[in-house]
């Protein structure tokens, strides 16, 4: 078995075995032995590196006291690093993104270090946007007292986030000034878990093995052992001087688009704390001293928690789209290179919504937008809707599911153009190029957020009838084909068993009248029930008229 790789040393003559096994033989590059791995004893070296490797590992000092350094850490990293708890809105659909592992019920264990006096901690964990927005409370857990804590802001560069609990005594925990150790020296790692409520701490001894390109080609070093994320770093003082966390690249917009559109939330994102190779990043504090000082303005803007109604609103452009192919290109002699390469981009507009920012900005039936461009940009973004030609393969049902529940017919509001819209923000000036024929011309307008749509539209729930109604939204009105000023409600659910499924009152229907009464929108509905004793309902559905009678007693 023989295994080489990069130098430990900058020695002429020097390999290095990538997975050290007791026993193995280390040669040069000749071919002759100089040393054997002895992966369960450390040694330094004079210079105070720690060695394994050559002949001189036989006059090195040996370690034989690693067992007794735990314990003294053990009891000494509490005091600066705490649980925690961090709760999250529950979400009906399974597919929603929580994180993995620690999560039970809508809750995550995670520990964070003190960064100063105040009770602010870094938790070197990344949770993601959507998670992120999903936080409803934080607590911070310090000798069996429990601080209420705030969100402060989750960093754009790496993977972490700062909470902060007013009442918490901790003192600043962390080493600023602890460098990064150099190939082959020793270091310590300290990796919080928590099982059953109780907390425990398992450290081991690691060090550096090589140097390798992390993302975007910068210098990452790589540890001997893999390290979880989460885990904190400690010099040979025992001293906190970094943190084993994931590196994060800007956010593109085209990848946003494409998993929202699907529905898809990966739950086992960062299974176990290991993420892409890539990725992987031990992070010391030293490095990011100035961050820490001003941690405001190193925040990502859009990672911030919000309420279930401020999380679903959407930003839209007000069309219905086709992704543009190749039989769709040839069809309109657009398939040159400079237009839509091939039918490999662009979005061919089928419908506009009155009084939509396409409608006010011009945008007509039967273009093909091509790519956006925001404001301060320096490139635009292609628009590629090759994921919505799944047809809703992947995507649960985004109006919930079970009996009295009915898959809308509809087309969904969240899809590739209005998740790239979204995530580009609201009130942000952007230029569509925008393809009329054969004639490529810029359209720039204001983002807006979307109205009120069914998914996330006001509900009300007759307990006695057994049905729950939503307000009339747009996209219902466009689908059933109603004029923008039509009123109503939309039957969300019937329950099984109840009067209303007796009386067969059909899901997705949409109420128009109440005793004759025209229905004006859900509160006025409400009024409507709950003060008679037996009502008729006027449906709609599919074009069709039916009237529906109920009665209390």
């Amino acid at each position: 078995y023989i295994q080489t790789n990069a130098p430990l040393l900058d020695t002429p003559g020097w390999s290095c075995i990538d997975v050290m096994r007791p026993g193995s033989v280390v040669s040069d590059k000749k071919g002759e032995s100089v040393g054997i791995a002895l992966d369960q004893y450390l040694w330094v070296a004079a210079g105070g590196r720690s060695s394994f490797l050559g002949k001189a590992v036989l006059a090195d000092e040996r370690l034989a006291d690693l067992e007794k350094r735990y314990e003294p850490m053990r009891k000494a990293l509490p005091a600066a690093i705490k649980r925690v708890e961090v709760t999250f809105r529950s979400e009906k659909n399974a597919e929603r993104y929580m994180p993995a592992e620690e999560t039970r019920g809508g809750k995550a264990t995670l520990f964070g270090v003190a960064v100063d006096d105040k009770g602010t901690l870094f938790v070197p964990e990344d949770l993601g946007r959507d998670a992120v927005r999903k936080i409803e409370d934080i607590v911070v857990v310090e000798e069996g007292a429990r601080h209420d804590a705030v969100f402060v802001g989750m960093f754009r560069a790496f993977g972490g986030f700062l909470v902060r609990a007013a009442g918490l005594k901790a003192q600043p925990g962390i080493a600023t000034d602890g460098a990064a150790p150099a190939p082959g020296e020793m270091f310590f790692t300290a990796a919080f878990e928590d099982r059953f409520g109780a907390s425990r701490i398992k450290l081991d001894y690691n060090r550096l093995f090589r140097i390798e390109q992390g993302l975007a080609g910068a210098p990452r070093p790589q540890p001997r052992k893999r390290i979880k994320a989460g885990t904190f770093l400690l010099d040979f003082a025992g001293r906190i001087v970094g943190a084993a966390t994931a590196d994060k690249k800007e956010e593109d917009l085209d990848d946003v688009a494409m998993e929202a559109s699907r529905e898809r939330y990966y739950v086992d994102r960062y299974r176990g704390g290991l993420g892409a190779e890539h990725l992987r990043r031990l992070l010391f504090f030293s490095e990011i001293a100035a961050i820490l000082a001003n941690p405001a303005a190193h925040f990502d803007a859009r990672a911030v928690p919000m309420s279930k109604k401020e999380e679903k609103k959407l930003v839209w452009l007000g069309v219905e789209y086709q992704e543009v192919s190749k039989p769709v290109a040839d069809a309109l002699l657009i398939q040159a290179h400079d237009l839509t390469n091939d039918g490999r981009r662009g979005l061919l507009v089928t419908e506009i919504y009155p009084g939509s920012p396409a409608e006010k900005a011009g945008v007509k039936q039967d273009d093909v937008l091509l790519s956006v461009k925001p404001e301060g940009e320096a490139t635009a973004r292609d628009l590629v809707g090759e994921p919505d030609r799944l047809g809703g393969m992947g995507r649960g049902n985004p109006y919930g599911g079970g009996r009295g529940a009915a898959m809308a017919p509809w087309k969904p509001t969240r899809n590739y153009l209005t998740s790239m819209l979204t995530e580009i923000g609201a009130t942000k000036k952007v230029t569509f190029e925008v393809l009329r024929g054969k004639t490529k011309s810029p359209v720039a307008l204001t983002l807006e957020y979307a109205p009120v749509d069914y998914e996330t539209a006001e509900r009300y729930k007759d307990e006695a009838f057994g049905f729950t109604v939503k307000d009339l939204t747009y996209e219902v009105r466009h689908f059933h084909k109603l004029d923008a000023g039509a009123t109503g409600v939309v039957v969300a659910r019937v329950e099984s068993g109840g009067k209303a499924d007796i009386g067969k009152l059909q899901t997705l229907s949409i109420v128009t009248r109440v005793n004759n009464v025209a229905v004006k929108g859900l509160e006025h509905f409400r009024e409507l029930v709950t003060s008679a004793k037996s009502v008729t309902l006027t449906t709609i559905a599919y074009g069709q008229t039916k009237l529906v009678e109920l009665a209390r007693e």
